[in-house]
């Protein structure tokens, strides 16, 4: 279905997806391997995969644990291909470089447009 919506480049909408292949392996709330792969790969042919390789979010032994598993999942197991490096646990939380986050303030049309008349 997200093919044929994006197909047209001239007409399609522009595509953001989201997904996580390590949570697609369990199934997490329906999510399956093959088509979060499909999508990989067909996203990767004419677009862009942009891969987060710091985990920010948990404590550096969790981020360790979880590199562990799944290092065994794909040894033990040739239906999960991973293509991505394991995650890097973050050096120190308070160390956040805020001089490169962008704030994007989005608005409907109607709320745009009255604010040019203004």
């Amino acid at each position: 279905m997200v093919k044929l919506i994006c197909e047209d480049p001239e007409r399609s909408p522009a595509l953001f997806v989201v997904g996580d292949l390590k949570q697609s392996i369990y199934e997490f709330r329906g999510a399956d391997i093959d088509s979060y792969s499909q999508i990989e790969e067909w996203i990767r042919e004419d677009g862009v995969v942009l891969t987060l390789s710091t985990n920010w979010r948990s404590e550096p032994y969790i981020v360790f644990f979880v590199n562990h598993i799944f290092d065994n999942i794909k040894k033990e197991n040739e239906k999960y291909v991973f293509y991505q490096e394991p995650l890097k646990p973050r050096e120190n939380k308070n160390e956040i470089d805020f001089s490169k986050v962008c704030q994007w303030i989005l608005c409907d049309k109607k709320e745009s447009q009255a604010k040019k008349n203004c």
